[in-house]
């Protein structure tokens, strides 16, 4: 049965603290930390935890840094294995046995807000993992495994932090959902830097919140049975396992990781996330959509977490030769750059060149203010003219020097080539059209089209530079 469990302390940095005392050994080169030098003082340390606490897990095998790198789910649980694999390998060759080395071992696997995807992640990770040490020779009562869930980081707004509140909420009940044992949830700050006592007062209620009013972890296994969440787990059991054999094939997580092997294999589904958000086919509410030009800020007056000082214990425990890290990444960062660039600018306000009725122009009018709301850009209240005429004099009154044109298919197939060109002779920099230029017959004049599958970032790029900010 899961349950939750609050994180004694947070910070600002991708991984969590470990106990003092005891060896933080991530997946970040776990067999390279155990048998480096002094490796024999974290076995050690590990044996005695061991002894003391049995249920205490010493090592964690930390494979949610390929989710904050944007791998896939797949890339996540298939360096689980591989982290898992190598720590046990140097357990067992230390003198533990198989039960015992799987006893001392936990993981930690990102939670998102993609609900069904988390859920059969971490169901997924069951499967594979009891698989994985049936082959070490572990007993079947030892082929569990202790899953701790945390809610991801690379999802986070930085410029808006409570719609993190949001996030956060959603992808922690999915973790818990999808069977974890334990949960962390970051502060809605952590995209902003070190986090306060409200922030973190928050992450505990929400903790609260799931296992009191939710009563989340009162079902062993809430998606068992669900055709969607049983389909996804084995779909992603198997292709996790794939990729553990593919790094397997290329020295273990260790090896993966030093040759940038790993790195390299992530590169392109990091890629294809950001462009998918940049298409609209992911969504980042409030940051590549529905953007909220005038976040209230987050400032409580409390002071900032600081971590405590690092022991010479500990300092004894660091590495001699670290595993490179995978870099981790903030989606929702360059958006932010585009904002930061824009208030420092503080330019004005986008001309919207209206055509036809209030009616026939009002949803791309909204449209358009969305998307360049995107880049902290605002548009100036459009109003329906009578003739074209009307609309250049207004424009000329505006001082924009970008125009965008809005109204249906059918006026802009009568009246946009014409409109368009009259507004470039008026000066505009750049006339833009919200919908694709299919419906126009003379596009010459128009410089970009915005639509719903039109890249919001560069969209976002572009209107700066036609109002004359360097993004």
């Amino acid at each position: 049965m899961s349950f939750l469990r609050s994180c004694a302390r947070f910070s600002s940095a991708p991984g969590l603290p470990g106990l003092p005392g005891l060896p933080d050994l991530t997946a970040l080169g776990l067999s390279a930390l155990l048998a480096s030098p002094g490796g024999e003082e974290r076995i050690a340390l590990a044996r005695r935890a061991s002894t003391l606490s049995p249920k205490l897990r010493a090592i964690r095998v930390d494979a949610a840094q390929v989710y904050e790198a944007a791998g896939s789910e797949a890339q996540e649980l298939g360096f689980a294995l591989a982290a898992g694999a190598e720590a046990m390998t140097a357990l067992i060759e230390a003198g533990f046995t198989p039960d015992e080395a799987a006893a001392t071992i936990e993981v930690s696997l990102a939670a998102d807000t993609d609900f069904h995807l988390t859920i059969a992640k971490l169901r997924a990770l069951r499967l594979v993992w009891a698989q994985m040490l049936a082959a070490f020779g572990c007993s079947s009562d030892a082929c569990g495994v202790h899953l701790h869930a945390i809610t991801g980081a690379r999802m986070l707004s930085a410029r808006d932090p409570w719609t993190n509140l949001i996030r956060a909420a959603s992808a922690g009940f999915a973790g818990v959902a999808g069977g974890a044992d334990a949960l962390t949830v970051r502060p809605i700050t952590q995209g902003l830097g070190p986090s306060n006592a409200f922030a973190r007062r928050l992450a505990r209620n929400l903790h609260i919140l799931l296992a009191e009013e939710s009563h989340a972890g009162k079902a062993a296994d809430p998606a068992g049975g669900s055709f969607l969440h049983e389909t996804l787990t084995h779909r992603l059991a198997e292709a996790g396992w794939k990729v553990f054999q593919a790094i397997e094939a290329k020295g273990g997580a260790s090896g993966a990781l030093t040759s940038g092997w790993l790195a390299a294999e992530i590169a392109p589904k990091r890629a294809a996330l950001e462009n998918s958000i940049a298409l609209g086919k992911e969504t980042l509410i409030g940051v590549s959509t529905f953007p909220d030009l005038d976040p209230r800020a987050l400032d409580s007056g409390a002071k900032l977490y600081t971590p405590p000082p690092v022991t010479d214990a500990v300092l004894s425990l660091a590495p001699r030769a670290p595993v490179p890290a995978l870099a981790p990444v903030r989606l929702a960062a360059p958006y932010e750059a585009l904002r930061d660039a824009t208030d420092t600018a503080k330019p004005g306000p986008v001309f919207i060149a209206a055509l036809g009725k209030l009616a026939y122009f009002n949803a791309r009018a909204g449209f358009a203010a969305n998307r360049l709301g995107i880049a902290g850009l605002t548009v100036k209240e459009p109003q329906p003219h009578e003739t074209l005429e009307d609309c250049v004099a207004a424009f000329k009154a505006s001082g924009s020097p970008l125009a965008i044109i809005c109204g249906t298919d059918a006026a802009y197939g009568d009246h946009a080539a014409d409109l368009a060109k009259a507004l470039k002779a008026a000066g505009a920099k750049a006339v833009w059209l919200a919908g694709k230029l299919d419906a126009v017959s003379d596009a010459s004049a128009i410089d970009h089209a915005i639509h719903m599958r039109s890249n919001a970032l560069e969209d976002g790029r572009l209107a700066l530079a036609a109002m004359g900010v360097q993004p």
